[in-house]
């Protein structure tokens, strides 16, 4: 059972992954039309991954 609702949980977090990963290239095209920095992108995809990674760690500690 606790395999099953592992891999539910894994399968949430991928979707939002995916979400997230939409969520940079929309803001990777807006930057590029704007021609603001690289620096900005590269800060906002840092902190999408923190938080994945943090969700991600979650995840697993749920189901030790």
């Amino acid at each position: 059972m606790v395999n099953v609702e592992l891999e539910n949980d894994l399968i949430e977090f991928k979707a939002r992954l995916e979400f997230r990963q939409d969520e940079i290239l929309r803001l990777v095209h807006e930057i590029n039309l704007l021609h603001i920095s690289k620096a900005v992108i590269a800060l906002a995809t840092a902190d999408l991954l923190h938080e994945s990674v943090a969700e991600l760690e979650q995840i697993f500690e749920k189901h030790k």
